[in-house]
């Protein structure tokens, strides 16, 4: 369904005001909201009828195609109304369409009849966790679309550094395979079994964005050999066309690559602690050395005044016995 133009006037007078004119740009126009919302809804048409068409649930009878095409549509677009920050980028769709064939193919009737509300609230709790990677001022941020693709390079570099220097030297920039891969969550490199198989694992984990980040590099390499002996075209063949892969398989590696780094991560930490230990249980022995010096200093220094305290009151009768006639100098015995 299309947005519906702005009503006609209700005061019987068949007059227009100019901001009211179709043509007019002016930001509070009913009439360029419409429009807006019109290059909005055909924008999302355009991708929504592109989603999964090999699935016979996307491509059944007419009816049925255009039922559902018209519920995704409405998502995305209600979506894009509400969260104006993120709107309606491409890729959206392969999210909304893989929420919605589970949703509904549920096997409980009255389950199936409240999919497209159900799919509305799922999407809208995932972007919650992603939308960063889809809107362009957080392009350089950790969390945005640059930044994840960075992380994906860096942790290749950690467990493969050769396949890694082996891309750059072929000028096979990342983004290149792993943008698609990170906004769709790999909707489009995997049938629609696969990617289910493989969303379950995203979101019964805790880090499920890490976990992704792992599955990409997994992706990279599994397919080591082939790409080590590939060029530029042969290998973003290879990633922009994955090969069908066992999708247990990748999770098990990606698993296992997460899992030493934790270890190796928790050990560099313990080794830390017990270097900051050793650094302190020396500092605190340097200040206790320094302690007891200055206490000794102290005490000397007390032991000095009272000496000299002694011989100031002893001199005058060391003068007495030096001045007397017994032991005068003037004394021969």
């Amino acid at each position: 369904p299309r947005p519906r133009p702005p009503p006609p006037p209700t005061d019987g007078v068949a007059r227009v005001a100019v901001c009211d004119d179709p043509l007019s740009q002016a930001a509070g126009s009913e009439w360029a909201k419409y429009w807006a919302d019109l290059e909005l809804m055909e924008e999302i048409q355009k991708d929504v009828v592109r989603t999964h068409p090999d699935i016979h649930f996307f491509s059944g009878t007419e009816e049925d195609e255009q039922v559902r095409y018209q519920a995704m549509e409405k998502i995305l677009f209600c979506y894009a109304k509400l969260n104006p920050g993120v709107r309606y980028v491409q890729g959206m769709n392969e999210l909304v369409g893989t929420l919605f064939y589970v949703f509904a193919t549920d096997g409980d009737n009255a389950w199936r009849a409240h999919a497209e509300a159900d799919t509305f609230f799922c999407f809208s709790a995932l972007m919650a966790e992603m939308q960063d990677v889809f809107i362009r001022n957080l392009d350089d941020s950790e969390s945005g679309i640059r930044g994840r693709i960075l992380r994906i390079s860096e942790l290749l570099g950690e467990h493969d550094p050769q396949l890694l220097q082996h891309l750059e030297d072929h000028q096979l920039d990342p983004s290149f395979f792993a943008l698609r891969w990170i906004t769709t969550l790999l909707s489009r490199e995997f049938n629609l079994a696969d990617t289910i198989r493989l969303w379950d694992a995203l979101f019964a984990d805790t880090q499920g964005q890490d976990l992704l980040t792992y599955i990409c590099v997994a992706m990279l390499v599994l397919q080591r050999e082939d790409l080590l002996r590939g060029d530029f075209s042969t290998n973003l063949q290879i990633l922009q066309a994955y090969p069908p892969t066992d999708v247990q398989q990748l999770l098990d590696k990606s698993s296992s690559m997460r899992t030493y780094d934790q270890y190796t991560r928790a050990m560099r930490e313990q080794a830390k602690a017990a270097a900051d230990g050793a650094a302190a249980a020396a500092a605190g022995a340097v200040a206790a050395a320094r302690k007891t010096m200055s206490q000794g200093l102290s005490q000397l220094r007390r032991t000095w005044r009272a000496s000299a305290d002694a011989y100031g009151k002893a001199k005058p009768f060391q003068s007495f016995i030096s001045e007397s006639w017994i032991f005068g100098p003037d004394h021969e015995g």
